[in-house]
Order: structure tokens, then sequence, then C-alpha cells
């Protein structure tokens, strides 16, 4: 089906209202169009990091994977086997509920973390017909990252 009158030039429109470096892709999943503002340019993730991560928590626990009730351990000593103290935990939907409501950091690297990382995000929206997203490393997965491997003996 074609794209629907009008809706190109909308898209420009509020993409040059915006002004700043923005790009808007929208797709009729149902009638396969496409239509955009630098669509193909790669942009960083910002606060749409969240959606994806909710996106990829929400298909595991659609396959049987996790539930939304179940118990994790998260904090910093939730890796270290080093710790004698018992890891914090948090239920997989309050973790969602920060790392969505609340934009919350630590609830979103508990998540990421636990989904295999950047790479398993990409490969979910691979996956899942969404080939027109890049999921990256974020700036601050990057920074997670190197203060890591500054952090080991």
């Amino acid at each position: 089906m074609a794209l629907p009158a009008g809706l190109q030039a909308a898209i420009e429109q509020i993409a040059q209202h915006k002004g700043g470096k923005t790009g808007i892709l929208v797709r009729s999943i149902e009638e396969g169009w496409i239509a955009g503002y630098r669509g193909a340019s790669i942009f960083s993730q910002g606060s749409l990091r969240r959606l994806w991560l909710a996106v990829a928590l929400l298909d595991a626990v659609d396959r049987g994977e996790l539930a939304l009730d179940q118990r994790v351990p998260t904090g910093s000593d939730a890796k270290s086997r080093r710790s004698t103290a018992p890891a914090r935990q948090a239920q997989i939907g309050e973790l969602l509920r920060s790392a969505v409501a609340r934009n919350d950091p630590e609830a979103q690297d508990h998540i990421l973390d636990g989904l295999t990382g950047p790479a398993g995000i990409a490969r979910l929206l691979e996956e899942k017909g969404l080939a027109e997203v890049a999921y990256g490393p974020t700036n601050h997965d990057l920074d997670r990252s190197r203060a890591r491997s500054a952090s080991v003996p």
C-alpha cells in the first residue's frame, strides 16, 4: 500500500521544527511502507535505550525464560564471587518499572546485563524485523565497560 498522503511532508516539517541532529523513521508493519527524515542516519539511542530493553525483557518473559515476579541479584556484588555478603535482589517487574518509568540507569544496566548485553538487544531487534534500528553500545554502556576493565586486577 502507498504511503499516506501528506505523511512525508509532516515528518519533514516536524524534523525541521525540532532542529539539531534529528532523524525520524516511521514504518507501517501492516502496509509495508517506510517514511522518514534522515532515516538511514545513525544516532545515539538516548532515552530510547529503555524502550529496547523493555522489548527484550518482555520478549524473554513471553518465551518463558523469565517471570516478572522472579527475583534476581542486583548490585555490584551480584557478579562478584569475592563478596561474602548476600547479594541484593529485586523483582524483574520492579527493575522494568524502574528502568522505563523512572529512567533509572542502574536498573537498565541490570536488565541489559541479564539479556546478554547490547549484542543481545541488537539480535532481538533483527529477529523481530526491526533492521532499521541499529542498537549498539551507548555512551553509558561504553563508560561502564571501560570502568569494569579498569577495575579488574
